[in-house]
């Protein structure tokens, strides 16, 4: 049959202090003695003591405060907790603590007492309780049912009982509010140094020292009623203590690696058969991805200082919490009252799968790249966008041999990870272009790009590369039943020719009699993507190709950095051989065909990439030309 009153407070919080409060055989000593003055403190009241220069290695301290022989407990590395009793002399009075080399505080003790009735006390103590909330839906049934135990406990208070209860909470009012609002400052939170995962660390740090707080509670009185009040806070503490843990768990990134244009760094070059090219002092676009896992069981052993503070307190809420469950069990076995569900524990993941994360801003600035070689040079490397590095490499000196072949050393660091390494990289000299001229005596401007040498306009020519002419198509109808070359200006206005150069269908791509200058041709699907590659890929190489004005709003991204210097010509389409686009879009045929359709490759004025598409043969597209 279970007991009258809730002893099972009484073997709940005793379990509590004899795992918080257990001594350790080290001795330990101030390296100076210690002689501060407190302040005023009050009788039931928990007192913390901070003691800057003072590291604690014990648990428990024995001290004497006047004639009474008191325990201190350890709350954090330089903090004690201790309570006042409700028997302490008042008045002027010395807390003297031996084995600190005699550490001396000086009290001014003062009785607690009450000006309203002890309902009317506790009053406060109820509506915060009843406004606790925590994310997990779980976390607040288990709440709720330890808040539905003390009330049973304090409806079946005596008088006397109650007002032992509400002098403990009028002595602690500031230390018991802090908990139930979650604000636990008392206990050394520091909100101003901390954001994100290291604020939720510390944050749970402070809520488990929340959960010694309320051991303490357990200290200054008999009545089950004050072992209730230590047990509620404590449970509050511990729900909190969860929650940050979870948070932790969910957001704690741990970054090992670099991956630079879908290249993973190494330390061992001779297990890369790939390199990273660059051109003499030209700027690349590339990817750039940061290689991380999830916190997990293992990082125990990791030397960054918040992980270490991490664990220690998450392996003190675990000692704490597997002791007390089997007590739990035999309370709620043995005292009428009881109903205290069982404690969960915090559980570490022991894997967790890696994952490829965009390099952000935040993630560039604790990432430093160099180059040590004596024939190169890091000139610049800036994060265009979130994944996107560009990176200028130049040649100096004159080197053995063409390319030059090194490392792109990194190193990073933050608040959880701190790693190393390298990644193969070839530096070529940069590709001499010049200009070239067509059939008709047009002069086309080329730029070096990569390994490539594009045209830097669009195709304006009006015979094959052989002399012989190519119809000038303006009828729509004719146009569209073409099977053999054609060309057109856009909207048959010669005008948009000076701008955009002409139009072309498939037929005259594909002419054997070649449509391209001397020394250059039409692009194949492989030429499309070695250019998009080097800037970077098909989703942010269009930004860098398109020229910086003569698009519609919204341009986006528009850089022009690699000299593609693309304006948007439109097309001929299928539908009628209509016009349209212009100022939109610009597409250019590619070489390739599939049955009665062939690709192309297109830019658009709100979007950064470059697409590729399958259309029909007969459309009026532009036509760009690439170096054989």
């Amino acid at each position: 049959m279970k007991t009258k009153h809730s002893f099972k407070f009484i073997f709940l919080f005793a379990l509590f202090s004899l795992i918080i409060l257990s001594s350790c055989s080290k001795d330990d000593s101030a390296s100076e003695p210690i002689n501060q003055n407190g302040g005023e403190v009050f009788r039931s009241q928990v007192v913390t003591i901070n003691l800057n220069n003072v590291t604690l290695s014990e648990n428990e301290y024995q001290g004497m405060l006047g004639d009474q022989n008191i325990v201190l407990q350890k709350s954090d590395d330089n903090r004690l907790l201790f309570s006042v009793a409700q028997t302490t002399p008042l008045g002027l009075i010395d807390l003297i603590i031996p084995t600190l080399n005699n550490t001396t505080i000086h009290y001014e003790v003062k009785n607690t007492e009450l000006s309203e009735t002890p309902d009317e006390t506790m009053a406060p103590f109820f509506t915060n309780l009843n406004a606790v909330n925590f994310i997990n839906s779980a976390q607040n049934l288990e709440l709720q049912n330890s808040i539905n135990s003390f009330n049973a406990v304090y409806d079946n208070l005596t008088l006397e009982e109650k007002t032992e209860m509400a002098i403990m909470y009028k002595a602690n009012t500031v230390l018991i509010n802090n908990i139930l609002l979650n604000d636990f400052s008392s206990f050394g939170r520091n909100n101003a140094s901390s954001t994100g995962i290291i604020s939720s660390m510390t944050l749970h740090k402070t809520a488990v020292l929340g959960i010694a707080a309320g051991a303490v509670l357990f200290e200054l009185g008999v009545h089950p009623g004050v072992k209730a009040l230590g047990a509620v806070l404590a449970g509050v503490s511990t729900g909190f203590a969860i929650e940050y843990f979870g948070q932790v768990i969910d957001i704690a990134a741990i970054r090992f690696g670099i991956m630079a244009d879908n290249l993973i760094g190494t330390n061992d070059r001779d297990s890369q058969s790939t390199f990273i090219s660059f051109q003499n002092d030209v700027q690349k676009s590339m990817s750039l991805d940061t290689k991380n896992r999830k916190l997990m069981a293992s990082d125990s052993d990791n030397p960054k200082s918040d992980i270490i503070s991490f664990f220690k307190y998450h392996n003190k809420f675990n000692y704490i919490i597997n002791a007390i469950n089997n007590q739990i069990t035999w309370v709620n076995n043995n005292v009428i009252f009881a109903n205290f569900s069982l404690i969960g524990l915090e559980v570490m993941p022991t894997t967790s799968p890696n994952v490829d994360n965009s390099v952000n801003t935040v993630d560039f600035s604790k990432i430093s790249f160099s180059v040590n070689h004596s024939s190169l040079q890091l000139v610049s490397s800036t994060l265009q966008s979130d994944g996107q590095l560009n990176m200028k490499i130049k040649i100096i000196g004159t080197p053995n041999s063409l390319p030059v072949e090194s490392f792109l050393n990194y190193s990073y660091t933050d608040d959880l990870s701190s790693f190393s390494g390298k990644l193969p990289i070839e530096v070529n000299s940069q590709v001499t272009c010049g200009t070239i001229t067509d059939v008709d005596g047009n002069l086309y401007p080329t730029v070096s790009i990569g390994t490539q040498c594009w045209t830097q306009i669009n195709l304006n020519v009006s015979k094959y590369r052989n002399g012989d002419i190519i119809p000038h198509v303006t009828d729509p109808t004719q146009w569209e039943n073409l099977t053999t070359g054609a060309w057109c200006y856009y909207e048959n206005n010669g005008v948009n020719g000076v701008t955009y150069g002409k139009l072309y269908n498939w037929f005259a791509v594909n002419d054997p009699r070649g449509l391209a200058p001397q020394g250059y041709h039409i692009p194949t699907d492989l030429d499309w993507n070695t250019l998009s590659f080097f800037l970077g890929g098909v989703s942010v190489a269009g930004g860098m190709m398109k020229s910086t004005s003569g698009w519609n709003i919204p341009n986006s991204n528009p850089t022009n950095s690699s000299g593609f210097t693309a304006l948007p010509g439109g097309m001929r389409a299928e539908y009628l051989s209509t016009f349209t686009g212009i100022s939109d879009y610009s597409v250019w045929w590619s070489l390739e065909e599939n049955l009665n359709q062939a690709y192309n490759r297109n830019l658009f004025y709100n979007s950064n990439s470059i697409s590729k598409n399958l259309g029909p043969k007969t459309v009026g597209l532009s036509v760009r030309c690439i170096k054989d």
